[in-house]
């Protein structure tokens, strides 16, 4: 048998080898398309969607504007808080979320309570809150944060945030005119977001600071943090964060000077003792300054703005809804009460004109 001889299945073998090498080379055309299209087509969105991976954004609190007395006395103020905000998807409930209950102290109820919402968050695939920071405890102590701030590597998905609470220096004198606080409620925060507020936020709730919201709240900033894959901040190594877009300063709110004069309104105050209600407008004459507007009986403004914790805020609106003598309401504004002797000047003058009397009666 000749060596030269074709065997009968080479044919068919160099038929498989083009198919073969057909599909191989369609096959890197492919990758290469997709690469093209990954990489140039798409490069720069696929390049921002790399960024975000390891670049969170972290709110700044802004500072609430001071309300002052005609002399300057400080009437509302605010002091530093701290709060406790999770990243649901991102915080472990078998490893994270024990150890960050004992760092917090938390009493069986209250954890059982928050485990539950973080759950139903996580179990929720719809829910955007999954991805986003919510809040979870307000006004936490200093020795939570400190303890927080040290074990910060293991509490992947924990932020500690620092915000303002509001104080009111002279309690619950002239507590109708600066008013109070609250928090934003569920059913007007979506339209509330487009002004910049976030779940947790307060605003002005009543008088004063209900009226100049917009003037005393001020405008929140951001920080761009470079972070590990466990949710962990780490040193940018450069040009992973540009410098331009690094951070924005939150601005704070403006001061607010009001005509009342804080020791007038503690002497009202004062006089008020053993009196069950009433109300006071001291108002100076030629200029029309309200200088003192004091109600009875009044309120913590404090306590009402949460200052107080949530136990405290309940108590105090409850008392606001049983109260007979209805503190909420401001008598000196809002009551309707007969004139009395305040209305025997017009009838004088009205006597007076008829002739009835003389100047001299």
């Amino acid at each position: 048998m000749s060596f030269f001889v074709q065997r009968s299945d080479t044919s068919e073998f160099r038929k498989r080898f083009r198919w073969i090498a057909l599909v191989m080379t369609l096959g890197f055309f492919v990758i290469l398309g997709r690469l093209f299209q990954l990489q140039i087509l798409q490069g720069a969105e696929n390049h921002a969607l790399a960024i975000e991976n390891v670049v969170r954004k972290v709110t700044l609190a802004t500072t609430r504007g001071r309300i002052v007395d005609k002399n300057g006395k400080v009437l509302a103020d605010s002091r530093a808080s701290y709060n406790l905000y999770v990243v649901p998807k991102k915080i472990d409930m078998t490893a994270t979320w024990p150890k960050l209950a004992q760092y917090l102290g938390l009493q069986q109820e209250e954890r059982i309570r928050l485990e539950e919402k973080l759950t139903k968050i996580r179990e929720d695939k719809d829910d955007p809150r999954q991805e986003q920071q919510i809040l979870l405890k307000e006004d936490i102590s200093w020795e939570a944060v400190v303890i927080l701030n040290q074990q910060q590597s293991e509490l992947i998905g924990v932020a500690v945030v620092s915000v303002q609470v509001r104080f009111y220096p002279y309690g619950q004198a002239g507590a109708h005119v600066l008013g109070y606080m609250a928090e934003v409620s569920s059913e007007n925060l979506p339209k509330l977001r487009s002004a910049g507020y976030l779940e947790g936020d307060r605003l002005g709730a009543a008088g004063t600071e209900r009226a100049w919201e917009s003037y005393l709240r001020g405008t929140r900033g951001w920080e761009k943090v470079l972070v590990d894959a466990r949710g962990r901040k780490r040193n940018d190594p450069g040009g992973i964060i540009d410098e331009e877009e690094r951070r924005v300063d939150p601005i704070p709110g403006r001061d607010l000077r009001l005509t009342i004069d804080a020791d007038l309104q503690v002497a009202i105050e004062k006089a008020f003792k053993g009196e069950l209600a009433g109300g006071v407008a001291v108002i100076e004459v030629r200029s029309g300054r309200i200088l003192g507007l004091y109600s009875r009986p009044s309120f913590d403004s404090a306590a009402l703005s949460g200052a107080n914790g949530k136990a405290a805020l309940r108590e105090a609106f409850r008392k606001l809804a049983t109260d007979p003598l209805k503190p909420a309401v401001d008598k000196t504004v809002s009551g309707s009460y007969p004139p009395g002797s305040t209305f025997k000047p017009f009838t004088a003058l009205a006597a007076l004109e008829k002739g009835l009397i003389l100047p001299s009666t």
